[in-house]
């Protein structure tokens, strides 16, 4: 789908729940599955899975939830890391190895009060002033990109 098929905010929030994962892991993983939800070319949720042979990142967000869900979930061979909402100050990091069936209390990791984007757009002014090469690349963007295409073909045709 072409990425004006999928205007809204969950288009606008898909590229940071991809570069939560692309932080921590240090890569954009390849997509596995997607579901998005929307009605008349409109989308309104999505879930996805991008997984490797070393990780999982599943991630849902919607905007027609009561609830308005929004959670991302890294699963990695060692433990879990979850991020529970938009505006959550932290993240929860459970370590525990694949097929333990008795998983660690969840460890708090505080997280920046600056927005992600504020954040990156620093690092790149920076870098333009001489200082180090921002931690994502514009391959990584790409990657990103791509990674919402493939998400964005799942949704339905317009009606």
């Amino acid at each position: 789908a072409a990425p004006e098929r999928m205007p809204g905010p969950v288009a606008t929030r898909l590229p940071h729940e991809l570069g939560i994962g692309l932080e921590i892991l240090g890569r954009v993983l390849p997509l596995r599955a997607a579901v998005v939800d929307g009605h008349g070319g409109r989308v309104s949720g999505a879930s996805a899975l991008l997984a490797d042979e070393r990780a999982w990142h599943s991630l849902e967000l919607s905007e027609r939830s009561a609830d308005r869900v929004r959670s991302v979930r890294l699963l990695c061979a060692e433990g879990c890391v979850t991020l529970r909402d938009s505006y959550a100050d932290h993240l929860i990091v459970h370590r525990s190895p694949v097929g333990d069936a008795n998983p660690t209390e969840g460890e708090r990791r505080d997280t920046s009060a600056e927005w992600p984007l504020k954040i990156m757009l620093a690092d790149a002014l920076r870098f333009l002033d001489g200082g180090p090469a921002p931690k994502t690349s514009a391959r990584d963007a790409a990657i990103v990109v791509r990674r919402l295409a493939e998400i964005g073909a799942s949704l339905p045709p317009a009606s």
